[in-house]
């Protein structure tokens, strides 16, 4: 399961990575640059994402990968001009909102930012508080060109 929460140009994720109700590792890298300068958040099925974003860095040539059921994947792409969703029900973009957040600890993580949270704190406090997140947090800036 995940956590990932964007806020002001940042975007953070936990690293709890599962197979069935096995935990397979508690650093995983669900967040990485692209090449545009932008970041990637992945969730789901690791393979799936992997593949969804390929196509998107591919230049989105043909129809988008698709994943249903329990192997579904989400690849979230955050670019100076909003955040763009890639799932099983297609492609939407979010141009206005101050901060997101999705996955598993979702809703912990947006009362966190509610309340003033940055989004490493959003993660950090849906980590502690739900069984379907947590291992370490990865933090990237947008405008970060080191990572």
């Amino acid at each position: 399961m995940t956590i990932i929460a964007w806020r002001d140009g940042v975007v953070a994720a936990d690293g709890l990575a599962t197979s069935d109700d096995v935990i397979t590792s508690r650093k995983a890298q669900k967040i990485r640059r692209m090449s545009d300068g932008g970041v990637a958040a992945m969730m789901g099925a690791a393979v799936g994402a992997q593949e969804i974003l390929r196509w998107i860095e591919g230049g989105e040539l043909g129809e988008q990968p698709k994943f249903e059921g329990e192997k579904s994947a989400t690849v979230v792409v955050i670019g100076l001009d909003g955040l763009t969703v890639y799932d099983e029900y297609g492609k939407e973009t979010i141009s206005e909102a101050p901060y997101r957040a999705f996955g598993a600890g979702r809703d912990l993580a947006l009362g966190a930012m509610a309340s003033g949270a940055s989004a490493e704190e959003a993660v950090r406090a849906a980590c502690e508080h739900s069984v379907y997140c947590g291992g370490e947090i990865t933090v990237l800036k947008l405008n970060d060109t080191a990572a």
